[in-house]
């Protein structure tokens, strides 16, 4: 396994690393949660801004990586307040992934009674590269 920390990036937590890339030198990578911050900071604004914000985190951390949106296979999302924000969020999320040209990754929904920061929107990537 290869830890992946994108200098784009503010530093991750002592307790866990941006995304972990398996095996090393591997094709595989497994992103951690990411929420709609910028430089650290959590951004204001709809869960749809939130969601443009974190696909341009994952999109760092992947470069990191060598890869792209393009290299998604699937997608966890967690919303705090599912029923208001489903839509907003789907409307973000397919322009974000309609940049690809690609078919849309296999993802998951959940709605959750909280999250980090009471942020309403976490979500989590898995991304695996293309052969040449």
């Amino acid at each position: 396994m290869s830890i992946i920390n994108s200098s784009a990036l503010p530093p991750p937590p002592p307790y866990f690393s941006q995304a972990i890339l398996s095996p090393a030198g591997g094709d595989t990578l497994y992103l951690s949660g990411q929420c709609g911050t910028l430089n650290g900071v959590f951004i204001e604004g709809t869960v749809a801004d939130r969601t443009v914000q974190i696909f341009k985190n994952v999109t760092a951390v992947l470069a990191e990586a060598g890869m792209g949106l393009e290299d998604i296979v699937f997608v966890t999302i967690y919303l705090s307040k599912y029923a208001e924000d489903f839509g907003n969020m789907n409307e973000a999320y397919v322009k974000v992934f309609s940049s690809t040209g690609k078919a849309l990754p296999a993802r998951a929904c959940v709605g959750v009674a909280a999250l980090p920061k009471n942020t309403d929107i976490e979500i989590v990537v898995t991304a695996r590269k293309a052969s040449p």
